[in-house]
């Protein structure tokens, strides 16, 4: 049973960082991507 809770302790963590709960949430990776959008196409 002990190590059932583990692995699922592990996913449910895993589960987080590829699938946030909050929308407005935006990961390092796409910010900088939207950031040098930004500077390359200035609005």
């Amino acid at each position: 049973m002990g190590q059932h809770v583990q692995q699922g302790g592990i996913q449910a963590l895993e589960s987080k960082k590829l699938g946030p709960k909050h929308p407005h949430f935006i990961p390092k990776k796409i910010e900088l991507k939207i950031v040098r959008l930004k500077q390359k196409h200035p609005s």
